[in-house]
């Protein structure tokens, strides 16, 4: 897993974490994960995705790029904040 921080334009508590990493598992453990971030409370975005068989054909390797994003200080960003601050 790598990451790093960039700032977000017009805000001067938020960055955004870009963070790529590349894992290998099942499908089922793929739609898990994806489950999982999908109703999480914090806001993540799946810049991309990319999941090819390995040889043995029960497995994948996946590569994901997710931006998240966080407040000064580190506090994740929550989905309902996020939402509410657009109203």
């Amino acid at each position: 897993i790598s990451y790093g921080f960039e700032p977000v334009e017009g805000s001067d508590s938020l960055s955004k974490v870009i963070i790529t990493s590349s894992y290998q598992g099942t499908y089922a453990d793929l739609m898990q994960f994806l489950n999982l971030l999908d109703h999480s409370s914090r806001l993540l975005i799946i810049e991309s995705l990319a999941a090819a068989p390995e040889q043995n054909g029960n497995t994948l390797s996946v590569t994901m790029k997710m931006t998240c994003f966080v407040r000064e200080g580190g506090a994740p960003v929550e989905v309902a904040a996020a939402a509410g601050a657009g109203q």
